[in-house]
């Protein structure tokens, strides 16, 4: 299997709380051409992508404090953010 360049490079925003799977999700984003702006909390990922342009997120379901569906109604609220496309992550069975 080839990882062909996208026709649009796309800034992901990706939250999970898991380091080793955060590093795996953004070098797979890398190199697919995607730019991954990565979070280990839902908490640090909402305080850092304010101001900032994100075409996709990924939000891990499962994470302590806060988890994606939360992090997923408090994106939801800010400017810009209404109409994000997200995929939920778990690995979860």
């Amino acid at each position: 299997m080839s990882i062909s360049t996208p026709a649009k490079k796309l800034s992901v925003l990706v939250v999970e709380d898991d380091a080793d799977s955060l590093h795996l999700l953004c070098k797979m984003l890398e190199a697919m051409g995607h730019a991954p702006i990565g979070f280990r909390s839902g908490k640090s990922a909402l305080d850092g992508i304010q101001g900032k342009q994100v075409d996709l997120a990924m939000l891990d379901i499962m994470m302590p404090e806060m988890n994606g569906y939360e992090v997923l109604a408090q994106l939801r609220e800010l400017p810009g953010f209404n109409a994000l496309p997200v995929i939920m992550v778990t690995a979860k069975d």
